[in-house]
């Protein structure tokens, strides 16, 4: 088959494979890294209170319980803050021009197009079209392409939108509703707003026992929810999972 005629994802999937492993094996390294710490300062602390109930004086030089502990947490948090900058420059935002815009707007709309396709429909030739695509890729732009299923054909689903509202606005009560909400396979969708409520959920059931169940849960999981409102869809005018692109595209 000729290259520039097959499936766009699988042109960029292999040729990215290298950078995917590089990712994987950079998020393996932090967490063995992370992981080899924890046992090291478990054994450490292990070692002393044998020690102290043997009554053995501890060696000259070594720290006590509370410096040991300020070591482990100095240590964790150098761990933590390196993870978190590598993060950060990989979400950097990326400039784009008007062909990439071009190049977004015809695979958001055309995931399964080949690479010939989609520079004939950007108006590049396919090696330069092709660069761009990966570089996208690379950079985090594109971060998959996914199959547009459609419910109705599957069977009845309920589609509920619930507004929950918090009893403390801090860091820590944030992160704690939305790591809750995030184990939950049914709420699809999440956002943080401001006005009345502090968070709206999109939640899809196969039925409202379902629906009670999953909020009972939340409110038993005891997150901070002080209010928990439900609107449920009765019908779907219409739905675009395409972003207005071109809108956002550079003057040319």
């Amino acid at each position: 088959m000729d290259p520039g005629a097959a499936p766009l994802t699988r042109l960029v999937q292999d040729d990215g494979a290298g950078d995917n492993e590089r990712s994987e094996a950079i998020d393996i390294a932090w967490f063995i890294s992370s992981q080899a710490l924890t046992r090291i300062m478990q054994g450490v602390r292990h070692l002393r209170s044998r020690s102290n109930a043997l009554s053995i004086p501890p060696p000259l030089g070594s720290v006590d319980q509370r410096g040991s502990q300020g070591f482990e947490a100095a240590i964790m948090q150098r761990v933590r803050a390196s993870r978190s900058r590598e993060r950060k420059r990989m979400e950097t935002a990326v400039s784009l021009d008007w062909l990439d815009i071009k190049l977004l707007d015809h695979i958001q709309r055309n995931g399964h197009c080949s690479n010939v396709e989609l520079s004939a429909a950007v108006g590049l030739s396919p090696s330069p079209c092709l660069a761009r695509v990966k570089r996208l890729c690379e950079a985090g732009v594109i971060r998959g392409y996914d199959a547009n299923i459609a419910l109705e054909k599957l069977g009845n689903f309920i589609t509920v939108f619930s507004e929950i509202t918090i009893s403390e606005h801090r860091r820590d009560s944030f992160r704690l509703f939305e790591e809750a909400a995030e184990t939950l396979p049914e709420i699809t969708e999440c956002y943080n707003v401001s006005g009345g409520c502090d968070y709206i959920l999109k939640i899809i059931v196969e039925s409202m026992s379902r629906f009670s169940a999953i909020r009972d849960h939340m409110l038993e999981l005891d997150v901070g929810i002080i209010k928990f409102s439900n609107r449920i869809v009765l019908r779907k005018p219409f739905e675009t999972r395409t972003v207005p692109l071109r809108h956002l595209a550079p003057k040319r």
